[in-house]
């Protein structure tokens, strides 16, 4: 779960994100369903307390894992959809509904 850590923290954690990613998928033995499990946990129980910074560090996460296949990212990618609010014109919700959309079309 420290590898995980600054996926969920604000920058000043000084460790860029991709690094971080390439060293995840390096040491996971489980392909990544230990860190599937906690994001989507973190994406049930507190999306909407994050900043916004770790929530673009999440969407980024999730374009790579999708991008690499990641068996499991699926059900990832619903639960990012269930945080899109119907009828919410904000910014933040339109933000994330591009950002979803985006990495669905280009993994068609």
């Amino acid at each position: 779960n420290k590898l995980f850590s600054p996926f969920i923290s604000p920058p000043p954690h000084n460790l860029p994100v991709p690094q971080c990613y390439r060293d995840l998928a390096l040491v996971s033995r489980d392909g990544l369903s230990t860190i599937l499990t906690k994001m989507n946990q973190i994406l049930m129980e507190k999306y909407l307390k994050l900043q916004d910074t770790c929530r673009t560090q999440l969407v980024w996460l999730l374009r790579e894992m999708v991008r690499n296949g990641i068996i499991g990212i699926d059900g990832n990618c619903m639960t990012f959809m269930k945080q899109i609010a119907g009828g919410d014109v904000t910014s933040k919700n339109i933000w994330l509904a591009e950002n979803i959309l985006d990495i669905l079309t280009e993994q068609r």
